[in-house]
């Protein structure tokens, strides 16, 4: 919440007449937030990444401005030390659709790192291309620093996790020692690879490879263009005032009106026809869910088939599928982001649009139920894209080659209590990714461990 103000109130700010300087500082603030943000989101992610569980989120962007805002970001850093940032690079102003996030965070950690450990001199950012084809650049990232150096020995072990030089180093500058370990695991992800270059007393390379899609210009300039929509009535069910003057911000040229508590919200959604509804999944005392639940429950409300939109920062797959479930046709993330959340209004209201509104419909154990729901594929290939998509199939595939032979075992010992469990799990393995003759079938299973008749399962 505290970071989604912060985004919201700097994206209102910049909505605003201001100077040149003034609009170069509220830049540099809103990309430090971002880094911060992301920062955040991958140190959550730590786990997933050690796990296998986590997946890169691909954007269109410039490589050109991404590395000037990292320059811009960690300036004021080395001013402190009277450090010199130079940037060389051949690459300017390319476009790429790639995990921009991921590379941003490398980067942002390998020069903090060299702003730390670099008491005078320079730092040099340097980017040179590997390979390169009309669909892909193979790119090196390097940042050359004049600080203390790495011992020979050391270099080969820095990159795991809670690894740092020697306990002085430690003592003398801080840090947790997962940097250069979340930078190793998201170059992988990436398809890259990370590497080290030092002599004590002189210096250290760290570089980066990686691998970037490349993107057309006009593609990148079309992302960055702001739908254009009518004037709405859009009803907004949102308990936590920063976040509601973010939306209330962002949507200021459309009738917004605001219910603050669940009762309210459904109160309200039975009086007045809204175009939309933007629908907080957190809410005291009821969730976002069990709102549009009822708001769908009858069609006498004036609201049954009004277009209902979850702002949430749940959006793992089984939390989507929950959305669907109780009849949303989008989700978007928080922090609210105004291109995303016009993206998602225009996909809403616009007919001929793909949508993400096809509910993922409960399917009962009939003989009918079928082998895979296509709607969940659909949905999960709009919302996560094929990368993410591709992962979760991946993940699946590992947790079914463990899960399975382990569920045989355990109906041919009679053992319920491992059946029970097992089956859950691989039930909601199968749930993720809309398997859902197989997830019914080991829900029957699960129920049948829990009451001690698995002898009946045939």
């Amino acid at each position: 919440t505290p970071m989604n103000g912060m985004l919201g109130m700097i994206q209102l700010l910049q909505n605003n007449e201001l100077s040149d300087p003034q609009t170069h500082r509220v830049k540099v603030l809103h990309d430090s937030t971002e880094a911060l943000l992301e920062t955040f989101d991958h140190v959550l992610q730590f786990a997933q990444l050690e796990e296998g569980g986590y997946v890169c989120s691909e954007s269109f962007f410039s490589l050109d401005e991404l590395l000037h805002s990292l320059i811009s970001l960690m300036q004021p850093k080395a001013d402190e030390k009277n450090l010199q940032l130079k940037l060389d690079t051949p690459v300017v102003g390319d476009c790429y659709y790639d995990a921009a996030g991921s590379l941003r965070q490398i980067l942002t950690n390998l020069l903090a790192n060299a702003i730390k450990f670099t008491d005078q001199g320079e730092i040099l950012i340097r980017v040179s291309h590997l390979e390169q084809s009309e669909h892909q650049h193979r790119l090196r990232f390097s940042i050359q620093d004049s600080g203390i150096g790495i011992e020979p020995a050391l270099q080969q072990h820095i990159f795991e996790r809670f690894t740092q030089a020697d306990e002085t180093i430690t003592r003398r500058f801080g840090g947790t020692g997962l940097g250069l370990s979340i930078c190793r695991q998201l170059s992988q992800e990436m398809g890259g690879q990370i590497g080290v270059e030092s002599t004590v007393g002189q210096g250290s390379t760290f570089w980066v490879e990686v691998k970037l899609k490349v993107a057309k210009a006009s593609e990148f300039k079309a992302k960055s263009v702001l739908p254009q929509l009518p004037p709405l009535k859009i009803l907004l069910v949102e308990d936590v005032e920063i976040n509601q003057q973010v939306v209330l911000g962002l949507l200021e040229q459309h009738q917004v009106i605001l219910a603050d508590n669940g009762h309210d919200a459904i109160e309200t959604a039975n009086q007045e026809t809204f175009d939309i509804i933007l629908m907080d999944m957190h809410l005291p005392g009821i969730s976002g869910l069990d709102i549009s639940a009822k708001i769908r429950e009858s069609d006498k409300c004036c609201n049954y088939k009004t277009p209902i939109i979850a702002l949430t920062a749940s959006v793992r797959p089984d939390d989507i599928q929950d959305y669907f479930n109780a009849g949303l046709q989008d989700v978007v993330a928080k922090p609210v982001k105004q291109q995303l959340l016009l993206e998602a209004i225009e996909r809403a209201l616009d007919p001929q649009k793909p949508k993400l509104s096809k509910a993922i419909q409960q399917i009962d154990t009939a003989n009918d139920t079928p082998l895979l729901d296509l709607s969940m594929i659909e949905t999960h290939l709009q919302i996560l894209g094929p990368a993410k998509l591709a992962k979760l199939m991946e993940s699946f595939c590992k947790t079914q080659q463990q899960l399975w032979p382990a569920l045989k075992q355990s109906l041919a010992s009679d053992d319920h209590y491992e059946v029970e469990h097992q089956a859950h799990a691989l039930a909601g393995a199968c749930d993720m990714l809309g398997f859902v003759k197989a997830s019914n079938l080991l829900r029957q299973l699960e129920l049948k461990a829990k009451k001690g008749t698995i002898k009946q399962v045939s």
